[in-house]
C-alpha cells in the first residue's frame, strides 16, 4: 500500500495513468480487507467450536489509540466482536 500510494502521488492529476494507479490502490485495500475478514471468520469459527462460554472484555479503543496510535483501529476489534457474536448465536 505504501508503494502504491507513492506511485499514485507521482502521477499527474487527471491523467489516465493516475486513474489506473488509483484503481490498483483500491484493489490492494480491498484485498487486505478481505484477508482480515476471512481471518476474523475463521478465528470466530474456531473459538465457537472449542468453547461453550465466551466472555469478551470491554476495551477502551480510544485510550488505546492515544497510547499506541492508528494501528489499533486498523485491527478491527469491533468487526471481530460482531462476527463472533453472530457465530456464537
Amino acid at each position: 500500500i505504501k508503494k502504491a500510494n507513492r506511485i499514485l502521488s507521482r502521477k499527474k492529476k487527471g491523467s489516465n495513468h493516475r486513474r489506473l494507479a488509483k484503481i490498483a490502490l483500491a484493489r490492494l485495500y480491498k484485498k487486505i480487507s478481505n484477508q482480515r475478514k476471512d481471518f476474523h471468520f475463521k478465528l470466530a469459527n474456531k473459538i465457537c467450536s472449542e468453547y461453550t462460554l465466551i466472555c469478551i472484555e470491554d476495551l477502551n479503543i480510544k485510550g488505546m489509540q492515544k497510547r499506541w496510535g492508528r494501528k489499533i483501529s486498523d485491527y478491527g476489534f469491533s468487526e471481530f466482536i460482531k462476527i463472533l457474536e453472530y457465530k456464537a448465536r
